[in-house]
């Protein structure tokens, strides 16, 4: 092997062996010695993975809202059809088109899109109501378990 190769070769399995070393060790965002109420809500916030589930269904529900606004896809279909053995031409065919588009009508998109909008209102109250009842109980706990490990500031 060139001398080129070899060194390249060393320098990526070093990289490697730094990158691997990195992530085996404490994570960059550990709670700290001393937590904040602030801090604790904070973190709260962003790691309750039920809290990311609902946000995650807001989401949804703000995508369907978007897919309502929309008209439906029109459907395309191409057939055809050989007349070889009755006519005896082998390029006797016949090709069919059709386009199919939906119409609603009777103000069904608008109800559509309406009834997407309020799913969507209520999923961002869900996720503001379990913001709120979250931080709730964590004050209580707070307050109520170990007032001394959490210091007090403005919340």
């Amino acid at each position: 092997m060139p001398r080129e190769v070899v060194s390249s070769l060393v320098a990526v399995a070093l990289l490697c062996a730094t990158a691997s070393a990195q992530t085996t060790g404490p994570i960059a965002t550990a709670i700290p010695e001393e937590l904040t109420l602030g801090h604790a809500l904070e973190i709260l916030r962003e790691r309750n993975p039920l809290l990311l589930s609902e946000r995650q269904r807001e989401a949804a529900a703000a995508g369907e809202l978007e897919q309502a606004r929309k008209l439906p896809n029109p459907a395309f279909s191409l057939e055809t059809e050989s007349f070889e053995a009755i006519q005896g031409d082998p390029a006797a065919r016949e090709l069919f088109l059709s386009v199919q588009q939906p119409i609603l009508l009777g103000g069904k998109r608008g109800k559509r899109t309406e009834l997407a909008g309020a799913l969507l209102r209520a999923a961002r109250n869900d996720v503001r109501a379990f913001e709120r009842e979250l931080s709730y109980r964590l004050k209580v706990t707070a307050s109520s378990t170990n007032p001394s490990r959490f210091t007090r500031e403005s919340t």
